[in-house]
């Protein structure tokens, strides 16, 4: 299978500028920052979400220094949105390393995240390009709105495919769309392709959540920084439990929903749980539908010309159907 980094061989120089831009946003005199910032430099996981970026301005036109700014601004903003989520979930590992949370207080993190944020905006408004400005303030409302619609749904215990959808459409796949947009943007896209590289962005972050939530009822923790179940740990409905759960006897149904009413979630219970949604083919079903949206983002991603930035978005797109991690 091809792998994340034969996808940016490609593009290694242009990944070069960026972690030195990235590197430099993280630049502080605050001794604290210095400390917090060096742990955050060390979990940079796959950076997918730059990659889209740059490849999507290398889609339509040669790169610029907005492009790596851009980059920067979505990143930092990224890493914002997991130091917080981090807090919220009390989790204790990211990227298969300690999270910021789990090494400094929460006050620490909480601040963190909004300095990150800031810079996420200070470093947006470099290129002096308004769009850009506005995709990025209106991305962290949208990943707060659809983190507290999730919040919503584990109290309500939404079993609905349609709301899980519009979840993960706010809290993941809008941030990847706009990486997509604003690259396209940085290097003056017309209107049709910053439409169609939106759209794209916006099918492979729906992609991209639902093989992370199958994870959680066939992966291990170190292959992706979390335990099996932890979803189920946190009362939360995802795709594959939805289907085994609409398609479960009255009797089955009680037993999952007081399960999550009580909170009861114990190794024994979540391996329940898990055995239960591997049983009713669950992950068959989410499989499928990631296979649903990748033949769309494959229809929108035919509408440009042939290079190598549409093989490495393919490439990519086949990479996160089949990842592992």
């Amino acid at each position: 299978m091809i792998s994340i980094d034969d996808i940016k061989k490609n593009i290694e120089k242009e990944m070069e500028l960026f972690n030195q831009e990235f590197d430099k946003a993280l630049e502080s005199d605050n001794e604290i920052l210095k400390l917090v910032n060096q742990h955050v430099k060390g979990m940079k996981g796959k950076q997918i979400r730059p990659t889209m970026t740059i490849l999507a301005a290398k889609l339509c036109n040669p790169i610029n220094q907005s492009t790596l700014h851009a980059a920067v601004a979505l990143e930092l903003l990224h890493t914002a949105s997991l130091v917080h989520d981090d807090v919220v979930d009390n989790s204790e590992l990211r990227r298969g390393k300690a999270s910021v949370h789990s090494i400094f207080d929460n006050r620490i993190s909480i601040l963190t995240g909004d300095y990150l944020l800031s810079q996420a905006l200070n470093i947006a408004t470099i290129p002096n390009n308004i769009e850009i400005i506005k995709i990025i303030t209106c991305l962290g409302k949208e990943l707060s709105e659809g983190e507290l619609m999730q919040i919503k749904n584990a109290q309500t215990l939404s079993t609905d495919e349609k709301r899980y959808i519009e979840v993960i459409r706010k809290k993941t796949a809008r941030l990847f769309a706009a990486c997509m947009r604003c690259g396209g943007l940085s290097v003056e896209a017309d209107d049709k392709k910053l439409q169609l590289l939106d759209e794209f962005g916006e099918k492979y972050g729906i992609i991209f959540q639902i093989r992370d939530d199958i994870f959680d009822f066939i992966s291990t923790a170190s292959k992706i920084g979390k335990p099996v179940g932890n979803d189920i740990r946190e009362g939360k409905f995802t795709l594959p439990l939805i289907y085994a759960y609409t398609h479960a006897s009255e009797t089955e149904q009680k037993e999952i929903k007081d399960t999550y009413l009580r909170k009861d979630f114990t190794d024994e219970n979540v391996k329940k749980i898990v055995d239960f949604v591997i049983s009713k083919k669950g992950i068959e079903y989410a499989e499928k539908r990631i296979i649903d949206f990748k033949k769309e983002a494959e229809s929108i991603l035919a509408n440009f010309e042939d290079n190598e930035a549409k093989e490495a978005l393919q490439n990519l797109l086949d990479y996160s159907i089949k990842r592992n991690n």
